[in-house]
């Protein structure tokens, strides 16, 4: 795992999840090699006939740990591949396993060239033509009673156990924004199109910026001082900074102008995955996100993802934007917005005129990628593919010699993929 968030786990716990239901009888074991920073804040995974080990320790893994993989069907290195962790493998073992990278990740990247190479088995999870898609959320229906937080339930509802009325209230009074990203100054040009956002309705509302930024919310102050002036032109008049720290809530006010909008930006710690997918779902339409795994939930959910572009997740972004143009073509609401955040280089220094189409046009997208482009049965269908090619080396080795003889030109397609159906006609026939 990567020390910048919680997301190369929450990949993980997926695709456990998803291999469970293709193999329901066989024992997963998850090895995670996380960084300290993590300690405590990773949750065991809650499927059976699962067992896990963290480390804590930025160290190559240990002879035990080497012979459990030994002995293992089929091992999964991912989402950030660590082949050089496993050379000690045998060879033969080494073809027992499978590298799973992360989303369209630049293979020039320092300490990331040449993973692409070094095993014969690699799949490219992401968006782009030759990516295997990405993790997808199923469509389940969440209520503001299932979130688990009783911070946050207090702030927003005014109690731990709100009914119905309490949340309608609140609901129709604050617009409730999702901001899940890691850079303050990003984050406050986040806020600066949330309020943009709320001017489609009629009657404006108070916004709430739900923001776990783990701890740092205190520094949020200066990187709101220097766009005064564009909150001022937002109408905002006051900004309410709300982090607990432990059971103590501490509450900073920010005077913008007077007569404006009230903006509270809250910070309640870490958040269950539970309540993660609760407030992507149920928030405003425009989510701020920072890695893979909060980009692909919001994405999942049908949402507009303002996206905290890295460097080495450049090639995400534009394989993103490339599906849009594809999907919903360059004159639809949403490419022209997402476009000017991925590639103006003054992305940040306008704001952006939102109509209701971006809503519905970020919802066919979800539905699409959901559809089309989910990389949940695809970890199902090649964990399957590479368990029979170990069990059958002689049918595999056949597949094999009909796929060089195609790529050699030595037969056609129709006729690579006739012997290949015969062949799997002879083979289930000689296993009945």
């Amino acid at each position: 795992m990567l020390p910048d968030g919680k997301g190369d786990y929450f990949h993980m716990l997926s695709m456990i999840k998803h291999l469970h239901k293709k193999f329901p009888e066989r024992h997963i074991h998850l090895i995670a090699n996380s960084p300290t920073v993590h300690e405590g804040l990773l949750p065991a995974p809650k499927i059976d006939r699962c067992s896990y080990q963290i480390s804590y320790q930025a160290e190559p893994f240990q002879e035990e740990t080497l012979q459990k993989i030994q002995k293992a069907a089929l091992w999964i290195s991912g989402p950030i591949s660590i082949p050089w962790e496993l050379n000690n493998l045998a060879t033969v073992e080494k073809q027992k396993g499978i590298n799973i990278h992360e989303y369209d990740e630049d293979p020039s990247t320092p300490g990331h060239a040449g993973s692409y190479n070094q095993w014969k088995n690699s799949v490219v999870m992401g968006l782009g033509t030759e990516s295997h898609g990405i993790f997808t959320c199923n469509p389940k229906v969440f209520t503001w009673e299932m979130l688990e937080n009783t911070q946050l339930k207090m702030l927003l509802f005014g109690n731990a156990q709100p009914s119905q009325e309490e949340i309608e209230t609140y609901l129709s009074l604050s617009d409730l924004f999702f901001c899940y990203m890691s850079t303050l100054n990003k984050a406050v040009k986040f806020i600066l199109d949330a309020v943009a956002f709320t001017k489609l309705q009629e009657k404006q509302k108070s916004i709430d910026i739900c923001f776990p930024c783990k701890g740092h919310l205190h520094n949020i102050a200066n990187f709101l001082g220097n766009e005064k002036a564009n909150l001022v032109r937002q109408n905002v008049g006051c900004i309410k900074v709300i982090a607990y720290k432990g059971d103590q809530i501490k509450e900073t006010s920010i005077p913008i102008k007077d007569n404006g909008l009230q903006i509270r930006i809250i910070d309640v710690g870490a958040l269950t995955n539970k309540d993660f997918k609760i407030l992507t779902q149920l928030s405003a339409p425009l989510i701020g996100c920072t890695g893979d795994n909060s980009l692909a939930t919001a994405l999942s959910y049908g949402k507009i993802p303002f996206y905290e572009t890295n460097p080495h997740k450049a090639r995400l972004a534009a394989n993103l934007l490339r599906l849009v143009e594809e999907k919903l073509g360059e004159d639809s609401e949403l490419y022209e917005y997402l476009s000017t955040k991925f590639n103006a280089f003054n992305a940040f220094a306008q704001f952006p005129e939102f109509s209701s189409k971006i809503i519905e046009e970020a919802k066919e997208l979800g539905c699409y990628i959901r559809e089309n482009r989910s990389f949940n049965s695809t970890i199902q269908g090649i964990a399957n593919y590479h368990l029979y090619r170990l069990q059958y080396p002689h049918f595999a080795a056949r597949i094999d010699e009909i796929r060089n003889q195609f790529v050699r030109e030595e037969m056609t397609l129709d006729e690579a993929q006739e012997q290949v159906k015969k062949l799997v006609e002879d083979k289930a026939n000689e296993l009945k």
